[in-house]
């Protein structure tokens, strides 16, 4: 079953047989498909054979006519333009529409995805176009290209996820699948059992613990990183999903997380020195700051100074 929507609106610009295929977005936050192909019924010149959102892939130039879209690579690519959504759940939901279509016009030209490009590849290889899209885009949401190349992979593999009493599993086009180990689907990571089964909630591989999302968002079961609250409290998962305990740092802030990987408020004590951590968790340094009825100094590595201040009438 095809991704794709057939919408020719524009006759492109002469004759094209592409060596690549170049992934763009829209830089208009919000604008559909449909939008974009109103807009180039009117406006042709600078159509792209593809365009999709969260809804739909449309096809509207047809794929042997050129495209004016990467400068002077314009004679050597078909393309694809991304409509940049404004939530995350449109996000997630426009990236696996047009994984699924790159995938299908990959497939059609007999391609793998080191001939999958982008806009800005296609700028620093042939010039006539400063764009760096879609990086930026991807970003906005915590997005990589690596993660949209592998997803284009896993579609282009013909696999589906099944689901049989409440649990689920992964199916590869040839039958197989994925048994106590790791698999990236779609540009996620997820952990299967011995049994094949995904995995969800607190996992240990490797003597690092991982979470494992358990709400049904449009990502269940993915392997989660960054700050996330769980069970009421929070806990920092590194870019390879492990769980940090002790000291770890965020941008200009530190933060202290127990053995359990639970981020600590309050007074912390570490190598027989005590630190005091804000409510938000971010560790006080270089200052004095009262605490119930006293006041307290910290140095620039946050250690408390052996004096204190006893001072009357402070809040608590």
């Amino acid at each position: 079953m095809t991704a794709i929507e057939e919408r020719i609106v524009a006759n492109g610009h002469g004759a094209l047989s592409p060596s690549y295929f170049c992934v763009h977005t829209t830089a208009n936050t919000g604008a559909t498909a449909e939008n974009h192909a109103s807009l180039w019924s009117r406006q042709p010149d600078y159509a792209v054979h593809l365009v999709s959102d969260w809804e739909k892939c449309l096809h509207t130039v047809p794929y042997d006519r050129l495209c004016w879209q990467v400068g002077n690579g314009n004679g050597y690519v078909e393309g694809i333009e991304i409509c940049e959504a404004a939530g995350r759940a449109e996000f997630e939901a426009g990236i696996a529409i047009a994984a699924k279509a790159v995938a299908e016009r990959l497939k059609a030209h007999g391609w793998e995805t080191d001939r999958l490009v982008t806009h800005k590849w296609c700028a620093e290889k042939w010039g006539g176009s400063d764009h760096t899209d879609p990086y930026p885009y991807f970003e906005k949401w915590g997005y990589s290209w690596e993660r949209f190349v592998s997803a284009v992979e896993s579609a282009m593999s013909g696999g589906e996820w099944v689901e049989d009493g409440g649990r689920w599993w992964y199916k590869h086009a040839d039958g197989s699948y994925t048994s106590d180990g790791w698999e990236v689907i779609d540009g996620r990571w997820y952990l299967f059992d011995a049994d094949g089964w995904m995995l969800t909630g607190w996992q240990q591989r490797g003597g690092s613990w991982y979470y494992l999302n358990e709400s049904h968002d449009g990502v269940f079961g993915a392997m989660l990183t960054g700050w996330q609250l769980v069970g009421g409290k929070w806990y920092f998962l590194d870019e390879s999903g492990a769980m940090a305990t002790g000291w770890k740092s965020d941008g200009s802030k530190w933060y202290y997380m127990d053995g359990d990987g639970a981020m600590q408020t309050g007074w912390v004590q570490d190598g027989g020195k005590w630190y005091w951590m804000n409510p938000d968790g971010s560790m006080s340094a270089d200052e004095v700051k009262a605490v119930g009825d006293t006041f307290y100094a910290f140095d620039e590595s946050g250690k408390m100074l052996s004096h204190a201040l006893k001072v009357q009438g402070v809040d608590a």
